[in-house]
């Protein structure tokens, strides 16, 4: 019985059948019976994660007066799905089978360009002989819309089966909280949804170019094998038509052959090239600079590392607004999954952070904004943040050596280290050095035998001392003890010989007092 309950108080474990009878048990010869369950479980694991797909921009629809994911009121994914895969989904089998096969017509120029390159061909009939493999269309559409009647749009997650306008059918339509897209652009234009990418910038300047090289080409070939005029019938035209080094070409006068003559274009060519890059870079912001030093610049006498290094630093600012427009992007997808794992995670995890194995539960995260997400804004090369942390660690150094002021400690010196080697290319700075925070306290160093033996003499020489120091003490104290007691004795004896001297003194007394008795009465005798 208690294994039965365990299983009833688990909740990945649903009972299917339940056999419950009694059993008899002999235990030292003693009867009693006992209540066991014949039990059919079914267990159902959940491996819930964070999914990030990368979407096709041809795929999305969106409102064409959007600016940004923030303003647009409706934005949603075009997605083919085979009927099983839905099914498996969760969604209704019956409204499933209803939705008719997809139509190969909604691929736009953009999709058929993107499998030009290898060939690959489109699928030419989405109708499957099983119909559980029948590709259908699916729109995952978010939208602002006022469901309830309440005068105020909310956002709401709709998904729209099939194509054409008499063949969809709603899937799901509930309330959410955020769209689940984030979007990135290297070039973002004002008030529009879309921006720009790198071929939209330089596309034309690469067929320009492609033109200009075929030219230059065409025309050393010309160079190499020219036209001739020929007099007809005065030479051999099969020996003109075979161009080899070498070759005889048969001819009936002197003059029946006459070279036609070609302008030379390769010099003016190279250098119209040389100008269509020079455009290319301006646009694109990816000069000779970063691919490689240009050679005219080296063999300037005037120039320094310094001067390179900032030409560099200048040519890498446009592909730094790249990066922090795509930073902005991830921005977004970050705060997403926060959410997503705030709201759906149910069990405590145990994670490895920075070298640590900590728990982590985000529904105690009661407030988003405990997390915030940061776009760095770039902070130099990686050489000159080596530089500066290599400055920063020599000036730890002197300070740990005047014993740290205060200011430095050997955590400190760990950090410094850490991102050093963080900005070198290596990411576990414990490879290299121990972390004073996590480190056990080091053992107590063993002291030298000479200084120990050194050490045990000076102890005895001490504890002698301290013994004749006592033993002095002891014997001045008995010394003062024996003369109190004399002292004491003494005065005792005076006090007796002041007490016996009182005494004779009363006898004395007492005598002259009889004498004078004994005299008057032998006076009245006399008398």
């Amino acid at each position: 019985e208690p294994e039965y309950q365990s299983l009833l108080a688990d909740p990945e474990v649903e009972i299917i059948e339940v056999d419950e009878k009694g059993k008899e048990l002999d235990i030292e010869n003693t009867d009693f019976s006992e209540v066991v369950f014949n039990v059919r479980v079914k267990r159902v694991k959940d491996y819930g994660r964070v999914v990030i797909e990368s979407v096709p921009p041809e795929t999305i629809l969106v409102t064409s007066t959007a600016t940004s994911l923030d303003d647009c009121n409706f934005i949603g994914q075009r997605v083919f799905k085979t009927r099983s895969e839905l099914i498996n989904m969760g969604f209704d089998k019956k409204i499933i089978d209803k939705l008719p096969p997809a139509d190969q017509d909604l691929y736009n120029n953009e999709a058929v360009t993107r499998r030009d390159y290898d060939d690959a061909d489109m699928p030419q009939e989405y109708q499957n002989i099983d119909p559980a493999l029948t590709v259908v269309q699916v729109v995952d559409c978010y939208m602002k819309c006022d469901y309830d009647n309440d005068g105020i749009a909310e956002l709401r997650h709709i998904v729209v089966g099939g194509n054409g306008a008499n063949a969809y059918h709603v899937l799901e339509n509930e309330e959410i909280e955020q769209i689940p897209f984030a979007m990135v652009s290297p070039v973002p234009m004002p008030h529009k949804f879309y921006g720009l990418s790198m071929y939209d910038l330089i596309g034309d300047i690469q067929q320009v170019k492609t033109t200009l090289l075929r030219q230059i080409l065409n025309n050393a070939y010309l160079q190499n094998n020219s036209r001739n005029i020929v007099v007809d019938g005065q030479a051999n035209i099969d020996d003109l038509l075979t161009s080899r080094a070498g070759g005889i070409v048969r001819v009936k006068s002197p003059n029946a052959v006459t070279p036609m003559t070609t302008p030379n274009f390769m010099q003016e060519g190279l250098a119209m090239i040389d100008k269509v890059d020079q455009i290319r870079e301006a646009r694109s912001g990816v000069t000779k600079m970063q691919m490689g030093l240009d050679p005219d610049i080296i063999n300037k006498s005037h120039t320094t590392a310094t001067s390179t290094n900032v030409m560099m630093n200048a040519g890498t600012q446009r592909i730094e607004l790249i990066a922090r427009n795509f930073s902005e992007g991830i921005k977004r997808l970050f705060q997403g999954i926060l959410t997503l794992v705030c709201k759906h995670q149910e069990q405590e995890r145990i994670i490895k952070l920075r070298g640590k194995f900590v728990s982590m539960n985000p529904r105690e995260w009661v407030d988003r904004y405990n997390a915030t997400v940061q776009v760095g804004l770039g902070s130099g090369s990686q050489d000159q943040r080596l530089e500066v942390l290599g400055r920063v660690l020599a000036v730890q150094e002197k300070l740990i050596g005047a014993g740290g002021m205060g200011i430095v400690d050997p955590q400190k010196i760990y950090n410094t280290l850490s991102k050093y080697l963080e900005n070198a290319g290596y990411k576990n700075a414990n490879e290299f050095f121990n972390n004073p925070a996590t480190s056990p306290p080091p053992p107590p160093p063993q002291p030298d035998p000479a200084i120990q033996l050194a050490q045990q003499d000076l102890q005895m020489r001490q504890q002698k001392d301290q013994a004749e120091l006592q033993l002095k003490a002891q014997k001045q104290k008995s010394d003062e003890l024996i003369k109190a007691e004399k002292l004491n004795l003494d005065q005792q004896k005076l006090a007796t010989e002041i007490v016996k001297q009182e005494q004779g003194k009363e006898l004395e007394k007492e005598k002259l007092a009889t004498k004078i008795i004994d005299s008057a009465m032998i006076s009245e005798e006399y008398n």
